[in-house]
Parts: structure tokens; sequence; C-alpha cells
């Protein structure tokens, strides 16, 4: 089985169309330059404000750590 996202619009893709792994896992900007930001779900800006000013990159699909080494709120 083969696991795809689709990142974009998929109007003109159809059957049978060749298809080129990246090879990458998704990442996005993490830190305190995404505070008071609006981005889309890759990390993007969409608010008009200009680049992310970010250091720090995360990966998107990670397991998340259990209740016990958890910070309390």
């Amino acid at each position: 089985n083969v696991g795809v996202v689709i990142f974009g619009s998929d109007r003109n893709i159809k059957e049978g169309d060749t298809v080129k792994r990246t090879g990458a896992i998704v990442d996005v900007p993490v830190g305190k330059g995404l505070l008071g930001r609006v981005v889309d779900p890759l990390g993007n800006p969409i608010d008009g404000k200009g680049p992310i000013e970010s250091v720090e990159r995360r990966r998107v699909d990670v397991k998340a750590p259990g209740i016990i080494p958890r910070k309390s709120v």
C-alpha cells in the first residue's frame, strides 16, 4: 500500500499519472515568529505580512508524548 498526501490543487490529477516522491518528511516552521500570524497547514504565511521569521522546523507527523512526560497546564 502507498499513502499519498496532496498539498495543492488536485484538479489536474488523474488515474495513470506519473508521480514522484520527494524523499522528505513534511515539516513546518515553529517558534515565536508564528505568534499572531495566519498560516496554511504547511506553515506558509497567508496573512500578507511577509515570510515567517523562524530558525527551527519540526516534522508534522510525530508520535505524541505519553501522559507522564507532558507538562501540566
